[in-house]
């Protein structure tokens, strides 16, 4: 079947209504299936896009063109149906699919293969080219679980968050998307769009879900990836097997390579995470010089933050000296304390301890620290960095 360009009748045995801004220069008709821009949060006819959300049944039908007086983005509002069993043009279900998941190839027609919008599950199948389909799956972000942990998190100043996406906390523990480039520590599924675009840190307040299972994008996903962990990947609503900075959950089953069900597990916030921390020693007996290595070829399982880092020297130098350590892990060089380490005291009370939070370290490569000495004055240097896992 290919896009309907006219209203449709179509059959509606319950559902609750929605409205939502119209993008510009777009015509919505009754009955087909609505979805919004997840970059610009205003609805558009349903494609087969990772680029949109799906959010529900037209109950009208909306011209948003400037031949009808309109054409700007929200100059109009569709109304949607977001529960319910709707009728859809079938393709290629049989009598044997009755309960089977649903994906719409297009803003009318629904099928049994993936894509990357899920439509909900057959209701009813009726004949080769109709099927009742109930839209309530493809729609909840509940928790499946009965003690749902919610929490209403303060939203970053001038930042957005999005419902069914994934949300993490910045730096000040106020709520960002996942995607977004101030995002620490993974906190949970939005269950409301929160614009705080002309606001302060937390003015408004989103509704996040701290536990249970929800249906987000799968990329390069495999049923034999069944209980892997999966992080964040691209988009707000994307999940990979690749180890990346932000931890999501588990994959619980994944159907195709897109639709994947993951039961979330929000960690501590960055910094907090005590099973996740350890301390890598480093040193020289000799410290005196430029451009000695003190640690070399050390790898990490995973991507790690340097949360504080620290050196002593054995000797007092006796004058004015500083030591920075300088660290790389193979393309990237980052300085592990930024300001140095000033050596003009006695021993022992040389200690410098700084939180790093933009810069995320390579799982297994060799990470190296180079020990740069100002005035060639020291001896015998000790250290170590304190590093949390991500």
């Amino acid at each position: 079947m290919t896009a309907t360009a006219v209203d449709r009748d179509y059959t509606k045995l319950e559902g609750s209504p929605r409205a939502l801004p119209v993008a510009a220069s777009t015509t919505i008709y009754l009955g087909t299936a609505v979805a919004v821009t997840t970059s610009t949060g205003y609805a558009t006819s349903l494609t087969d896009s990772a680029l949109l959300e799906f959010m529900g049944v037209a109950s009208e039908g909306v011209i948003n063109t400037t031949a009808e007086g309109y054409g700007s983005a929200g100059d109009l509002n569709v109304r949607l149906a977001t529960e319910g069993v709707f009728s859809f043009v079938s393709a290629g279900l049989a009598i044997t699919d009755q309960g089977c998941d649903l994906y719409f190839a297009d803003n009318q027609t629904v099928q049994k293969a993936p894509t990357t919008q899920y439509a909900g599950k057959l209701h009813r199948y009726t004949s080769a080219t109709e099927a009742l389909v109930d839209i309530g799956p493809a729609l909840s972000v509940a928790p499946t679980t009965d003690d749902q942990d919610i929490e209403h998190v303060g939203v970053a100043a001038a930042k957005a968050v999005t419902i069914n996406e994934m949300v993490c906390l910045d730096a000040g523990g106020y709520l960002v998307a996942a995607d977004d480039a101030t995002a620490m520590s993974f906190w949970g599924i939005c269950l409301e769009t929160v614009d705080n675009a002309a606001g302060a840190d937390g003015d408004l307040t989103a509704p996040v879900a701290r536990s249970g299972s929800f249906t987000l994008i799968g990329a390069g996903l495999a049923a034999t990836d069944n209980g892997k962990e999966v992080w964040h990947s691209a988009s707000g609503t994307t999940v990979t097997t690749t180890p990346g900075t932000i931890l999501v959950g588990t994959l619980e089953y994944v159907t195709g390579a897109t639709v994947a069900k993951v039961a979330i597990k929000p960690l501590a916030i960055v910094g907090q995470r005590i099973d996740r921390q350890r301390v890598v020693p480093f040193g020289r007996a000799a410290a005196a010089g430029n451009g000695l290595l003190a640690l070399q070829d050390w790898e990490c399982d995973r991507r790690y933050i340097i949360l504080s880092a620290f050196a002593d020297l054995d000797v007092a130098p006796g004058g004015a000296d500083v030591l920075s350590l300088e660290l790389s892990d193979g393309t990237t060089t980052y300085a592990a304390v930024g300001t140095g380490i000033s050596a003009a005291g006695l021993h022992g009370e040389n200690k410098v301890a700084q939180v790093l939070t933009t810069a995320t370290m390579k799982a297994n490569t060799d990470t190296d620290i180079t020990i740069t000495d100002s005035a060639a004055l020291s001896a015998g240097l000790k250290g170590q960095l304190l590093i949390e896992r991500l």
